[in-house]
């Protein structure tokens, strides 16, 4: 009785293996052609599976490695969309794929969810205030535009709380893993945190596996850790090593002369720096900028009162960007008197609250 009992278990669970290939079909109909090919196409743009239209329809029946995202193609227009529904219907115009319609794909239909729910709660407010924002600098009113910004950094720290509740509700669908990787910022801890939430079926799909390959990658960089140490120069060209530094607070401010939102968080900054104790705290203003030219113009222009450094490798390549999983700028690290990484991506209010803190001890 028993060995029956598992058997039947097993049975009913081998859909469920991270081993098995995912086989699906889709029903679709094309307006606006009668012949072409559809193809399923790899995020790299290879092609995986293809069929041929007729009369305007076709039925693929077939399978993949994996649920995932991958890219739909009729003829010569493509476009994004997640496959992980068994059996799925695609109604679109060839003259408008971007607005085609896959029904029967849990992932697309959660993906809809999801920025629908984050328009609603957060971006169309934060649009709105960003309009704000810019006629506040256009009318030369600094306060407002920083009570502004205030407001932005606000509604921003909800994205994360958001996310995880969402990714909580639906842990075992590989959008989530998807949302998890975007939403987890250049945060070692958020992304531990949103990996360990995810079912194991998902972990060990391509993006589950993405997402733990982009969190080992921060893992040196995490909050508490000793930040390596790097060389780069400063405004006369000397090399200064980051390890020269230690004694002090520091406050990396990482930032690029065509950054509107770094040069604006760089007026904050001297604000800031001007009512705090030098002696103890020092801050470090490294430069993503290709041209050197542009760096020192811009630092010249901002009066810049502390260490100006420039990272050689502009923004692409740059080695140091990637140490601490930058992605977006302006983008502050904060270290302790030992190197060690406190805070990572603090802007404003919270910046200052943790500087406070740090001081205080």
């Amino acid at each position: 009785m028993h060995t029956l009992l598992l058997h039947l278990f097993l049975l009913l669970n081998q859909g469920f293996s991270p081993a098995d290939p995912y086989k699906f079909s889709i029903d679709g109909r094309i307006e606006g052609i009668t012949t072409g090919k559809f193809a399923v196409l790899s995020t790299e743009g290879k092609e995986l599976l293809s069929i041929p239209i007729k009369e305007g329809k076709f039925y693929l029946k077939a399978e993949l490695k994996e649920t995932g995202q991958y890219i739909i193609q009729v003829n010569e227009a493509k476009r994004y969309c997640f496959l992980d529904g068994r059996e799925m219907t695609l109604f679109c115009s060839y003259k408008n794929i971007d607005a085609a319609s896959l029904k029967g794909s849990p992932a697309n239909e959660l993906y809809r969810q999801y920025y629908q729910m984050i328009a609603e709660k957060l971006d169309n407010k934060i649009n709105g205030i960003l309009r704000e924002y810019r006629a506040a600098l256009h009318d030369g009113d600094t306060v407002l535009a920083d009570q502004k910004i205030d407001l932005i950094l606000q509604l921003e720290e909800q994205r994360y709380p958001i996310t995880k509740e969402f990714v909580q509700n639906n842990r075992n669908n590989v959008f989530s893993a998807y949302i998890s990787d975007v939403v987890k910022d250049e945060s070692f801890e958020k992304g531990k945190e949103l990996y360990g939430i995810l079912s194991e079926q998902i972990q060990h799909n391509y993006f589950g596996k993405l997402l733990k390959q982009h969190v080992d990658e921060l893992k040196i960089s995490a909050i508490g850790a000793v930040s390596p140490d790097f060389k780069i120069r400063s405004e006369t060209g000397e090399l200064v090593s980051l390890s020269s530094l230690k004694g002090r607070i520091l406050v990396l401010d990482f930032w690029a002369s065509w950054c509107g939102p770094c040069i604006q968080e760089m007026k904050y900054l001297k604000k800031m720096y001007s009512g705090l104790e030098k002696g103890k705290i020092a801050f470090v203003s490294i430069s993503l900028d290709d041209s050197p030219g542009k760096w020192k113009e811009a630092y010249e222009k901002e009066q810049v009162p502390w260490i100006n450094l420039h990272e050689e490798k502009g923004w692409k390549d740059s080695e140091i960007r990637k140490l601490y999983g930058i992605h977006t700028i302006p983008f502050v690290v904060l270290l302790d008197e030992q190197g060690r990484i406190v805070a990572k991506n603090l802007r404003r209010g919270g910046l200052q609250a943790k500087l406070q803190e740090l001081l205080n001890k």
